[in-house]
């Protein structure tokens, strides 16, 4: 979800013109963030992140070299969020608790999903106020411009594949990579339940290219942002084998699937 104060193009001035432009980005260390900062920093805007983790434990090695400024806080309190809004036209809010297909969290845990709406609601709350403060009146309708984007299955550089659960594109090549390494007689990748589990998988530079045009658009309603193409998890391995150049043979997982279905992604049509 993101806010855009001024219904104007982002800046690509440079961050000593008079034009530039500050943008907030929470959650700018993770894998999508850190993709949008660096996209918005390298065209010249002032860039700042919120994020709870430590600077060192993002994708790029030093944060200083990518961004403006980083704030190391927690969006669970809200005057660190009022304090990170103070002087911003754009807002690109990615900070998230994970919880990847269950495996961190139990599905239904209240815990996952009172953290992720706390965070969402100040962050919200905070550029509601800075926008009435800088307006200087009451107003009855929100007065910043929200957009809200559903993102499914991104992939590229930068991408965390640990996990042996988590079957993205980037893990299974590492899995793939790692039958190099192995005998003959051990020559096998493991994959979710039957593997005929179909998702869609969108390259991490076309997502980031999505979310820019949408800030930048009229549009107003809640956009799903993906590939128009789906494959199953088993043919996404037979592409990592062929990829490195390795033979090997599938073995089912017994993970529990249960809730989520066959399809893990969204018909856009």
């Amino acid at each position: 979800m993101d806010f855009a104060f001024k219904k104007e193009k982002l800046n690509i001035a440079g961050r000593d013109s008079q034009e530039s432009q500050k943008i907030l980005i929470t959650g700018g260390e993770g894998f999508i963030g850190s993709h949008v900062v660096k996209y918005l920093y390298d065209r010249g805007n002032y860039v700042r992140i919120i994020d709870i983790l430590p600077n060192t434990t993002g994708p790029f090695e030093d944060p200083k070299n990518y961004c403006s400024e980083f704030l190391t806080e927690d969006l669970r309190d809200l005057s660190a969020c009022r304090y990170a809004v103070r002087d911003v036209q754009w807002v690109f809010h990615f900070a998230t608790s994970e919880n990847r297909m269950g495996l961190i969290y139990e599905k239904s845990d209240f815990t996952l999903y009172n953290e992720n709406h706390l965070i969402t609601v100040n962050i919200t709350q905070a550029a509601i106020e800075r926008e009435k403060f800088v307006k200087g009146k009451n107003l009855n309708k929100i007065p910043t411009e929200i957009k809200i984007e559903r993102l499914y299955n991104i992939f590229g550089e930068e991408n965390n594949w640990k996990g042996e659960m988590v079957e993205t594109p980037s893990t299974l090549i590492h899995k793939a990579i790692h039958l190099t390494t192995k005998s003959e007689n051990n020559d096998k990748i493991e994959i979710w339940d039957s593997g005929n589990q179909l998702l869609s998988f969108l390259y991490i530079e076309d997502c980031v290219d999505a979310i820019i045009k949408l800030m930048e658009s009229n549009y107003s309603k809640s956009l799903n942002i993906e590939s128009e193409e789906a494959l199953t998890i088993e043919e996404l391995a037979y592409i990592a084998i062929d990829t490195i150049g390795v033979r090997s043979q599938m073995v089912t997982t017994d993970l529990d699937l249960k809730g989520y279905g066959e399809n893990l992604y969204v018909d856009a049509n």
